[in-house]
């Protein structure tokens, strides 16, 4: 059965739409691969060895604390504070505004808080 005719216009407005869909969809999992890739392999999510014994726990501690922030927090936090980029840098690393790495920063710092102090509980 023949497919019925269109519009120059609404040919290309489908196109248009398809691909813009196809688009994103794509960078976003992309954007989403890097996260997860770059926030696994990370040197400075790994404790160091040589602190001393007080700090190792405590080291271990953050560590399993950053481990539980979704991706994107983690990313900001471990840009912003533990590598030492501002929040324009890591908002260029990251692909976003500026605006939404400090919101990120904001809620990592936040939430890390609430862990930590979750763990300190526990460990009481």
């Amino acid at each position: 059965m023949p497919r019925p005719k269109m519009s120059a216009f609404g040919f290309v407005f489908q196109r248009k739409t398809k691909r813009a869909a196809t688009r994103r969809k794509s960078t976003k999992a992309r954007r989403e691969q890097v996260y997860a890739n770059w926030a696994e392999s990370n040197e400075a999510l790994r404790p160091e060895p040589e602190s001393p014994a007080g700090g190792e726990a405590l080291g271990r501690q953050v560590q399993a604390a950053l481990m539980k922030l979704p991706a994107r927090q983690r990313a900001a936090i471990v840009l912003t504070v533990y590598d030492g980029h501002n929040h324009a840098e890591a908002a260029q690393i990251l692909g976003c505004s500026e605006t939404t790495v400090s919101w990120r920063v904001f809620a990592a710092r936040r939430k890390l808080k609430r862990l930590l102090q979750a763990a300190e509980g526990r460990n009481e």
